[in-house]
């Protein structure tokens, strides 16, 4: 693997580690890895990191994803779920009566 993105792959391992504690780091591994095998699909590895308080650095995960197909789905899964939710500060819950 090239120097550019074992850098890159661990800047992103520090931000994690920063973020979290080592027992949330250590099953964020467990779900990385599970993703990246196949065992678990996109959204679950997003809901998942999301759990972990780390949508923000989900474009940078999948970047560094060298699986092509892994890496579209997970960016679809962040980009549908970041529509929903922006959609749903714009546009709230409203009753209407006649």
């Amino acid at each position: 693997m090239c120097a550019d993105f074992m850098w890159k792959l661990q800047a992103v391992i520090d931000k994690v580690r920063q973020r979290v504690s080592p027992e949330d780091f250590s099953h964020f591994k467990q779900q990385s890895g599970s993703f990246m095998r196949g065992d678990a699909s996109a959204k679950d590895f997003h809901t998942q990191v999301v759990s972990l308080g780390l949508a923000a650095l989900l474009p940078e995960l999948a970047a560094l994803c060298p699986d092509p197909l892994k890496r579209s789905d997970l960016l679809a899964v962040h980009r549908s779920t970041f529509v929903a939710e922006s959609a749903a500060k714009v546009m709230p819950n409203t009753c209407c009566s006649a």
